[in-house]
């Protein structure tokens, strides 16, 4: 999808490692009458224990104290409230954060929080198992800012994942940089057999593709897994990917082995080579998340239908932009490649359940995104 911004500003500073993960507040939402259909959400959807990854990026993020990527676990109770007893960070592990609320609207399945972030915008996926959100932080006392793109993941109760479960597959990769790095990156890949009964080989095929050009593929690593789907790869001990419960993708983060400046998030999406993709199963409401690599953020509403014709609507970003809407045409390959002619650049895997999506592009001026669309 074209997202072309006519005004992004091209400096964003930096935040305080105490205020790095936000909070929660607001919603809405209701009906009433008789024929009135049951909202699609509610609260009580959000109570559980989630995997919290989340990458930061700024103009300024290399080379400071603000860290690039934040990860832990947080558990949302029935009142909206989320404990985070301890946050890991590629600066290093302190304690979370106190008094966030999270607030759900029972129709849209939009979140916001209060006690942290107040501009923070998430969505809830239909299948009530992934929140993608984004939100700018704050730090008062130094006048910074850096912004966020925010990946939760249920943690299913009793977790029984095994190296059989990702051994043997092919997936799709999409990538994004923060700090001193700052390109995108797509690549087919394949999980060997399993290996002494704990560990498979990773390996992206060739081409690997980035915006400054392609290169060849090859073995990254062995992964190893825990039963609650805690990925590591013997080849960067700073790497940690959560498998869904579902068995369906995996979310890393990850300071570059070769330069600790450069900050990464990753989506792979396990692929099923019977799936054949048709144009139908574009259609629905998505919301698209973005971070982009200098430093901003966007979010907007895509509604597509069977065509792969679509409106973007509600678009916002960091520097407090609105978009009026505008209308895209997209193209689906028999393989789930989604592509909009508009921008050559422009990647996008449709995942096997239909309701997942994971872009990387290039916009003039803007520079990399990478953006997760979800129903």
């Amino acid at each position: 999808m074209n997202m072309k911004r006519n005004s992004i500003a091209v400096a964003l500073l930096l935040v305080a490692v105490a205020s790095a993960f936000p909070a929660c507040g607001g919603g809405g939402g209701g009906g009433g009458g008789d024929n009135t259909p049951a909202p699609p959400f509610s609260q009580s959807d959000l109570t559980g224990t989630w995997y919290v990854s989340i990458l930061q990026s700024s103009q300024t993020l290399s080379g400071s104290a603000e860290p690039g990527w934040i990860r832990g676990t947080a558990t949302v109770y029935s009142s909206g409230t989320i404990s985070v007893p301890i946050l890991e960070t590629s600066k290093g592990t302190g304690a979370g954060p106190t008094g966030v609320v999270w607030t759900i609207d029972p129709w849209t399945g939009i979140i916001s929080e209060s006690g942290g972030n107040s501009d923070f915008h998430g969505k809830l996926a239909a299948n009530k198992q992934l929140i993608v959100g984004t939100a700018t932080n704050l730090n008062t006392q130094a006048t910074t800012t850096t912004v966020q793109l925010r990946i939760l993941q249920k943690m299913a109760t009793s977790p029984t994942l095994t190296i059989s479960d990702i051994a043997g597959k092919t997936f799709m990769i999409h990538q994004i940089e923060s700090g001193a790095g700052s390109e995108w990156m797509y690549a087919e890949g394949s999980t060997g057999p399993v290996y002494s009964g704990v560990t498979t080989t990773g390996t992206l095929l060739t081409p690997i593709t980035k915006p400054s050009g392609t290169s060849l593929g090859g073995e990254i690593g062995l992964l190893s897994i825990t039963p609650s789907g805690i990925m590591s790869l013997n080849t960067n001990s700073s790497f940690l990917g959560i498998v869904s419960p579902d068995k369906t993708y995996m979310i890393s983060t990850e300071t570059s082995a070769q330069d600790s400046s450069v900050y990464r998030l990753t989506v792979v999406q396990f692929t099923n080579p019977s799936t054949s993709y048709s144009l139908s199963d574009l259609a629905g409401t998505w919301r698209t998340h973005s971070i982009l690599s200098i430093g901003a953020w966007l979010y907007s509403t895509a509604t597509i239908d069977a065509l792969g014709q679509g409106t973007i609507s509600d678009e916002h970003d960091s520097f407090g932009n609105t978009k009026a809407s505008y209308l895209v045409d997209l193209t689906v390959s028999a393989d789930g490649i989604v592509s909009d002619p508009t921008n050559t650049t422009s990647h996008c895997f449709l995942s096997p359940s239909r309701d997942l999506a994971v872009m990387t592009q290039t916009i003039p001026g803007a520079g990399s995104f990478l953006s997760v669309l979800v129903k």
